[in-house]
């Protein structure tokens, strides 16, 4: 019996966490619209099938009402992993790199403007009657729009814009075969990288996409809260390809092929270092009211039920990337912003000697 969790949403005061589990029996359309897409997961995985551990060959099934044309994938092998290792390393240690250096370039433009205006206070006088600068009208609507939003919501936007964009990719039918190898994982395919990244922006299902949207954005306030928005730039994004990193690597050690893709990964990411940094904020499940738990028992519960997916090698779900960017978030948590994060000085003291370098910025 098929059975969909919806993630865990959750609220510190204005934030309502959510989490709840239905049974698709009660649903008739549900049903069917399951047995038309049941061979991908929410991170969706393709049907499995089972081969020899050191050889694989990804399955030349992704069923649509028209099957598009996969490329072709070379045979996998527990040596080809360490091209994800190392990739993930990379660019794991390049996203906090960037991340350190966007933070010191914002703190230094708040720096300059709040000297430009203690050295001339009276330059609003003099350009008082100075004409204002004129927009469009829609670009003034999309400024005043942007103006509106929450620090988190800035961050949530641009990444939200992204996945629909994927998404609407995966609806042209001319550029499956390209969908397929760039923006799903498996590890089987040729291009083993670069998916590890994009996938986590790709979405095939609109209720796939939309319920990996709803939870990031519920989550994105606290955690943007506790980190900035650099940080969890950073976070969201290593996470993202950690998550993908587990998914290869189980899917080598048991033999098992598969594509997949979603950017739930990388929301289990931001769920597990939320329910660590705010564990006593209370989970209520959707639709029982009046029932709560705290945070840090619902995303003891939501490990457990991947790792039990592990386990029993339910086909669902792509267990292994959502237990993957799980374990990263709590990590992160307890280590990563205290020895990563809290190291980025050694990359923005030559980042500021290089820009401040002869008395001259450039």
């Amino acid at each position: 019996m098929s059975i969909i969790q919806n993630f865990i949403v959750c609220q510190k005061c204005s934030n309502h966490w959510v989490m709840n589990s239905f049974k698709t029996t009660h649903f008739p359309i549900v049903n069917d619209f399951l047995r038309l897409v049941g061979k991908r997961s929410f991170r969706t995985s393709s049907r499995h099938f089972r081969l020899p551990r050191k050889r694989m060959k990804s399955s030349p099934e992704f069923v649509e009402t028209q099957s598009p044309v996969i490329p072709s994938t070379g045979e996998v092998g527990t040596p080809r992993l360490w091209k994800p290792v190392l990739f993930t390393a990379a660019f794991g240690s390049a996203s906090v790199s960037a991340a350190a250096i966007w933070q010191y370039e914002n703190i230094r433009a708040r720096h300059k403007s709040f000297q430009e205006k203690v050295e001339s206070p009276f330059q609003y006088f003099n350009n008082w009657n100075q004409p204002a600068e004129k927009r469009m009208p829609l670009r003034e609507e999309m400024h005043k729009f942007w103006k509106r939003l929450t620090e988190a919501e800035k961050i949530f936007a641009p990444i939200c814009f992204a996945n629909v964009l994927v998404y609407l990719a995966w609806k042209v039918p001319s550029w499956q075969s390209t969908m397929f190898k760039y923006f799903c994982t498996n590890a089987a395919s040729k291009a083993l990288c670069w998916p590890m990244l994009l996938s986590t922006f790709s979405h095939y299902m609109l209720l796939h996409l939309g319920a990996n949207m709803y939870v990031l954005h519920s989550f994105s306030h606290g955690t943007v809260a506790s980190l900035g928005k650099e940080q969890f730039t950073a976070m969201y994004l290593t996470g993202g390809v950690v998550a993908s990193l587990a998914s290869i690597i189980t899917s080598v050690g048991m033999g098992v092929g598969r594509h997949s893709l979603g950017a739930s990964g990388a929301v289990m990411a931001v769920i597990g270092y939320s329910c660590m940094a705010y564990p006593t904020s209370q989970v209520s499940v959707i639709f029982v009211p009046n029932y709560s738990v705290n945070a840090e028992t619902a995303l003891k519960a939501l490990m457990a039920v991947d790792l039990a997916g592990l386990i029993f090698r339910w086909r669902f779900f792509d267990h292994a990337a959502h237990l993957g960017g799980a374990l990263f978030g709590v990590m992160w948590y307890f280590y990563g912003r205290k020895y990563i994060w809290g190291n980025r000085e050694y990359v923005v003291r030559p980042w500021h000697e290089l820009r401040t370098s002869g008395g001259k910025n450039f």
